[in-house]
């Protein structure tokens, strides 16, 4: 698998793929100006406690880097309910952001009108995808037949290798609940993404790809086969194994997500919010439960390859042997155990 660099503004960057370790993705961003400042306030939480910091953050609608590597989808800047997305104000917006420094950026190339189709006549759930929802609205409004970034696909390469940003290949047709999982739909955008994936890197730029949502636990492993012919670093949106998980989604998140990196296909694991299908609007609370779950299933898989990650594990081992109790916090005695403690009997 090819593996890319993601820069930061300042900093050596972080590497992804095969033989790097798994790392976490945040994501964060507001709809309106009002509620920037309790946004930075959260963020700049999540930065003070190193046990829950991110390794990126996908910026949806503002950019702050944190000295972190950032993402945006610039199409959501751009999109107009009455003009689409214009293709000047695309290209502006991309321009823009790779001269603030972005890092990696989504495009949904694969928002296509035949796929969709597909997706409308077998599925009770069409399109689960903001970006990709308004690139296909975009289709619609200007009655075009390939979608804006497709048709801008050579300009948008020569973009990135001026600039040093990775492209991230949206997913617009990820299934919205496990029913959906592994359908036409969601099998033909993976095989173009395969395809356009292969396209951009062979003009030498780096390539993520964003791919499943809702999948059980036997698919994944089924899907993972083909994602790994995919060459390129995977970004899973999940994914969440079970639709009845409302409430602690990032649970739910973290066990499939765990599942996705043991077969080799999460190497960005993105912080799923237990309120993911609730509100609308995630507390620091949330974030931090989210971050919290997507490390430990980042750390659960790297322990089988990274010795860095081992030694975290036979550190806490060594602790417990050394005070004779399996407690790690300030307290000597644990109450459970009484005079029956296995460690100092």
């Amino acid at each position: 698998m090819e593996p890319i660099k993601l820069k930061c503004k300042a900093g050596a960057g972080i590497m992804i793929g095969d033989n790097h370790p798994i790392i976490v993705n945040c994501n964060v961003g507001i709809n309106s100006q009002n509620d920037y400042i309790n946004e930075i306030r959260k963020i700049e939480l999540l930065f003070n406690d190193e046990s829950i910091k991110p390794d990126t953050m996908m910026d949806l609608s503002i950019c702050d880097t944190f000295n972190i590597p950032v993402g945006i989808v610039p199409s959501y800047s751009v999109f107009s309910s009455k003009k689409g997305i214009p293709q000047s104000a695309l290209i502006d917006s991309i321009i823009k952001n790779a001269e603030d420094g972005i890092s990696f950026m989504t495009m949904h190339f694969t928002a296509d009108w035949d796929t969709y189709q597909i997706a409308r006549k077998n599925r009770k759930i069409p399109v689960t995808s903001r970006g990709g929802a308004a690139v296909l609205s975009d289709i619609a409004i200007n009655k075009k037949k390939d979608n804006v970034y497709i048709e801008n696909i050579d300009s948008i390469i020569a973009l990135a290798l001026k600039y040093s940003f990775v492209i991230s290949l949206g997913t617009t047709f990820r299934p919205a609940g496990i029913i959906d999982a592994c359908d036409e739909a969601h099998i033909m955008e993976t095989c173009k993404q395969k395809e356009i994936c292969h396209y951009i890197q062979k003009q030498g730029v780096g390539v993520i790809v964003e791919n499943v949502g809702h999948i059980d636990i036997n698919k994944i492993h089924t899907h993972s086969k083909l994602l790994r012919e995919i060459n390129a670093p995977i970004m899973p949106l999940g994914p969440i194994p079970i639709d009845s998980a409302v409430g602690n989604d990032h649970i739910a998140a973290a066990i499939g997500a765990a599942f996705m990196g043991y077969y080799g296909c999460a190497h960005i694991i993105n912080a799923i919010s237990p309120t993911e299908h609730l509100t609308s609007i995630f507390t620091y609370e949330d974030m931090k439960r989210a971050l919290s779950a997507a490390k430990i299933a980042a750390q659960s898989v790297n322990i089988n390859n990274f010795v860095k990650c081992q030694n975290i594990e036979h550190d806490i081992y060594v602790k417990r042997a050394i005070k004779k109790t399996c407690l790690i916090g300030d307290e000597k005695n644990c109450t459970r155990c009484d005079i029956l403690c296995p460690l100092k009997m």
